[in-house]
C-alpha cells in the first residue's frame, strides 16, 4: 500500500496495475481529508480573527446588486459570528464534501466503465479516484509553508495557493473557484484519464472525454453563476 504513495507520482502505470488488483480506500483518503482539513484550520488559527471576519464580508458583499441594508445585514451576522463556529462548520464541510464528490465520481465512472464491458466495481473506481488525488498533499504542504513563513497574521485564500494557475501565470481574479485550480489538481484530472485508459483499453481520446466531463461541468456551472 505505502508503495503506491511513490509509485503514483514515480510510476504511475504499476500503482494503477497493483490498485487495480487491490483496491484500497482508506489511506489515500485520510490523507487527502486530513490535509484539506490542517489548511482550513490552520488559516482560521494562525490568521487574525478580524482579518478574516472583514475578508468574509468583502466576499458576501461583492454582488453589485445587493442593497446596502442587505449588506449591513450580512456584516452584522459576520461580525457577532463566533470563531470557532467558522472552524467547526468548514472543517465538518471538508469531511463531507471530500468523501461526497469522490464517491458519486466514482459511481459515474464505474457506470461509464460497464458500457465498455470493463468489469469493476465502485470500490475500485473509488480507490483510483482517492490515490489520484496524492499529488495534492503537495499543494498542501505549498500553503503550510505560506502560512509559517507569514508575520502579520493576514493570509488571503489565494495566497494559500501559491501553485494555482491564476497565481503562477500572474493573473488577477477575485472568482475563487479560479483561484482553486492548482497545477496539482491538473495533474491528478491527468492521472485520472491514464488510470482510466489503462483499465478500460478505451482511447485516450474517449479516456479524456469521460473523466473529465463531470469536471468540466461542475467547474463550467460554477463560473457560469458567478463570473
Amino acid at each position: 500500500m505505502f508503495q503506491n504513495l511513490i509509485d503514483i507520482i514515480a510510476a504511475p502505470s504499476a500503482a494503477f496495475a497493483r490498485i487495480r488488483e487491490k483496491p484500497t480506500i482508506w489511506l489515500p483518503l485520510l490523507l487527502i481529508v486530513l490535509s484539506a482539513v490542517s489548511v482550513q484550520l490552520g488559516y482560521f488559527l494562525m490568521n487574525d480573527e478580524g482579518f478574516i471576519k472583514d475578508t468574509m464580508v468583502e466576499q458576501a458583499t461583492a454582488n453589485p446588486d445587493m442593497s446596502q441594508e442587505q449588506r449591513d445585514a450580512i456584516e452584522t451576522n459576520l461580525e457577532n459570528m463566533n470563531i470557532n463556529t467558522l472552524v467547526i462548520s468548514s472543517t465538518v464541510a471538508v469531511l463531507i464534501v471530500i468523501p461526497l464528490i469522490l464517491a458519486l465520481n466514482a459511481w459515474y465512472l464505474g457506470f461509464m466503465s460497464k458500457l465498455s464491458f470493463t468489469q469493476l466495481g465502485w470500490k475500485h473506481w473509488f480507490s483510483l479516484l482517492c490515490w489520484t488525488g496524492i499529488p495534492g498533499l503537495f499543494a498542501a504542504l505549498a500553503s503550510w509553508i505560506v502560512l509559517l513563513t507569514d508575520s502579520n497574521g493576514q493570509v488571503e485564500q489565494i495566497a494559500l495557493q501559491p501553485l494555482s494557475v491564476v497565481n503562477l501565470l500572474g493573473l488577477e481574479t477575485r472568482n475563487a473557484t479560479l483561484q482553486q485550480v492548482t497545477l496539482m489538481q491538473l495533474w491528478g484530472m491527468a492521472l485520472i484519464v491514464m488510470g482510466y485508459h489503462q483499465w478500460t483499453q478505451k482511447s485516450w481520446m474517449s479516456s479524456m472525454f469521460i473523466t473529465l466531463a463531470p469536471y468540466v461541468i461542475l467547474y463550467g456551472g460554477i463560473l457560469f453563476f458567478t463570473l
